[in-house]
């Protein structure tokens, strides 16, 4: 699924999971999303997703990726791939100014509509290179990471 889609169907994997035996490998539902939003909330600190079993692949610039894995990953463990997307688009930056992100700001409105929007998704980054998987948010690459982790910039804000 993509976006809504994405986060529903995590949920109700992870939720089938959770009912189904963890020996019995037969009965596991795997899940692969475009851009999920965040669904740690509500799947509860009960439930995780095994990164071997959920992935949620993403524009490293989508404004509801960068919410759902920063400052705290949102997605509950599963593996994070991001495509190669090219220069952070100018309102991305603007968006990304400050964590937690502002999502109500002009510019990320326009950087949703620049990088969320599913027509994006199929027509420029899943026909071009593979995207690259990493377990934690920490390790997404992706220049907003820096901001939002405090590395270099330092000018994380995460009253």
């Amino acid at each position: 699924g993509h976006s809504l889609g994405a986060g529903l169907a995590t949920v109700v994997a992870a939720r089938f999971n959770q009912a189904a035996s963890s020996v019995e490998e037969k009965g596991i539902v795997r899940a692969l999303s475009f851009a999920a939003p965040p669904v740690a909330q509500v799947l509860g600190p009960a439930v995780s997703l095994d990164h071997s079993k959920f992935a949620v692949l993403a524009d490293p610039y989508d404004p509801v990726f960068v919410e759902s894995v920063c400052p705290q990953q949102q997605t509950s463990g599963a593996m994070l791939c991001v495509f190669s997307s090219g220069e952070e688009p100018s309102s991305c930056r603007r968006c990304y100014e400050k964590f937690p992100v502002n999502s109500s700001k002009p510019a990320c409105g326009e950087c949703f509509s620049e990088r969320h929007i599913y027509k994006h998704y199929y027509d420029d980054l899943v026909p071009g290179p593979r995207a690259e998987c990493t377990k934690t948010s920490k390790d997404v690459p992706s220049p907003w990471s820096a901001r939002c982790f405090g590395g270099e910039h330092g000018d994380v804000n995460h009253a």
